[in-house]
């Protein structure tokens, strides 16, 4: 995708070589959080990214953006690492990839940080470069030894509350570890893949203290929706009512998701439709209070609304 139009021209096959030289030296994902740059036809220079979701830095709320920026900056202080140590042509091109434009050079695609239009004169290095650099916040000591970056990063963020993950790598700064940062991106520009996968509710499964009109446990409570949120199933499993399955869907409304089930038959009654809205706590679990989708007059004497259920991922987000 295009990120960025610019109306200067940049040396493509330099930057491209640049690039390359990052992929081969520390990984494809650290040269991926710079946008390569493509001659236009009118002169110019389109930015180009691989990704489906891109919105530009300064749309994103300050937690987010704080973590997309410390996610780019560990990158960037990996490749300084080498560009000091060793030559070639990353310590040639290291001053060109911290020169980004203050303002619109950030994006944040599918999650990740991708930088566009950077190596241009008049650029200059965005305060946040250095913010995050070495990993640690200017205002907490350093170990006496020093891990890659990027781990540094991931332990400064899990001791601020920033949600880039304990166990990044210098050879995968975009794995699983940085499922926080992407999901909180994903989930403020409603991705509905956000939700895909399947999830078990962990919380409130009890005849005592659950939403099932009659006196049964759930011994399963699962959920599974596709990618695009209009497809799913849920199952469930009742202490004396036994199995049924139903059809679900999901879908943002405002900033809340909402899940919505259908009825489903069990031993000699029926499990009714549900409305589920639920907020995110992190990348594996979702928060969710459960009404029932009936009539209050065909609701049971003293039955209360509004029942709580956390759910907790189970396999992974189903990719398109």
């Amino acid at each position: 995708m295009i990120v960025l139009r610019d109306r200067r021209a940049v040396d493509g096959d330099r930057a491209r070589r640049l690039l390359a030289e990052i992929a081969a030296r520390l990984s494809p994902a650290h040269a991926a959080i710079f946008a390569s740059p493509v001659p236009s036809e009118d002169g110019g220079t389109e930015w180009h990214a691989d990704g489906e979701v891109m919105i530009p830095a300064d749309r994103l709320d300050e937690g987010t953006l704080e973590r997309l920026y410390c996610h780019a900056a560990s990158v960037l202080s990996d490749i300084r690492q080498v560009a000091r140590t060793e030559g070639g042509v990353i310590r040639v091109g290291f001053e060109a990839l911290q020169s980004i434009p203050m303002r619109g050079g950030l994006f944040a695609v599918d999650g990740r940080p991708v930088i566009a239009g950077w190596g241009q004169p008049g650029c200059g290095v965005p305060a946040w470069v250095n913010a995050c650099d070495d990993g640690v916040a200017r205002a907490l000591p350093r170990s006496a030894r020093r891990p890659p970056a990027l781990m540094r990063t991931a332990m400064a963020a899990c001791g601020l509350g920033l949600a880039l993950g304990g166990c990044l790598t210098m050879r995968m700064p975009f794995g699983a570890a940085c499922r926080e940062a992407r999901n909180a991106v994903a989930w403020q520009v409603h991705d509905p893949r956000v939700v895909s996968g399947c999830w078990q509710r962990m919380t409130n499964m009890t005849s005592v203290e659950n939403d099932v009109l009659t006196k049964n446990d759930y011994r399963l409570w699962q959920l599974c929706i596709a990618p695009d949120g209009r497809t799913g199933q849920l199952s469930v499993d009742l202490s004396d009512a036994g199995k049924c399955t139903g059809d679900a869907t999901a879908r943002f409304e405002t900033d809340r998701v909402v899940i919505r089930t259908a009825a489903c038959r069990l031993r000699g009654s029926t499990y009714l439709p549900r409305v589920l809205t639920c907020g995110q706590r992190d990348s594996d679990h979702i928060a969710c209070t459960i009404h029932v989708a009936v009539s209050d007059e065909q609701l049971p004497p003293h039955y209360h609304q509004g029942h709580e259920g956390l759910l907790q991922r189970v396999k992974p987000v189903i990719k398109q």
